[in-house]
């Protein structure tokens, strides 16, 4: 089916909406990173608070990139899918470099953690985690840049996406 103009006139509104909504996402995200970054990369602090910040971390990281990834799809799904839209596109991948912010800030405290009290089977399995959600999010801001039209990609981010949250379950 051939589109009409009504419905090319939809799209744009529709991608207009989203581009007002995840500037101020972005905005909001950045907000919270520029004035949460001295507690989210702190250098030091005392042994019996360390094992809580890191806690914290992983499970920040965990609600983070569950929103962003169902966010992103949910965009590029809806908006970026068979068009060129470059400015939601710039927004999208911007919102997913402030996640990857949000998972150095979750190695950071794995590793102030690791040094603290030194490594242990629990601690390996949270490291894979916070690697498979950076994983996650990096495959994302390649679907991004890559734009639209890459269906196995797409397909790849599904199966990455399911297999990262059951595996999550499982540890």
């Amino acid at each position: 089916s051939r589109p009409t103009l009504q419905n090319e006139a939809e799209a744009a509104g529709d991608s207009t909406t989203w581009t007002v909504a995840l500037s101020m996402v972005n905005a909001l995200f950045a907000g919270f990173l520029a004035l949460q970054a001295p507690r989210l990369f702190a250098a030091a602090m005392p042994a019996a608070r360390v094992a809580q910040y890191a806690r914290e971390g992983f499970f920040q990281l965990l609600c983070c990139t569950v929103l962003v990834y169902l966010l992103v799809k949910f965009i590029y799904g809806h908006c970026l899918m068979g068009r060129s839209l470059p400015t939601l596109r710039l927004l999208t991948c911007t919102f997913v470099v402030q996640a990857l912010g949000v998972a150095a800030s979750a190695l950071h405290r794995l590793w102030l953690y690791s040094n603290e009290f030194g490594m242990s089977v629990l601690r390996i399995y949270a490291s894979l985690g916070v690697l498979a959600f950076s994983l996650l999010l990096c495959l994302l801001l390649g679907a991004c840049l890559l734009g639209p039209g890459r269906r196995r990609l797409q397909a790849l981010l599904n199966v990455v996406g399911a297999l990262v949250l059951v595996a999550t379950g499982l540890v």
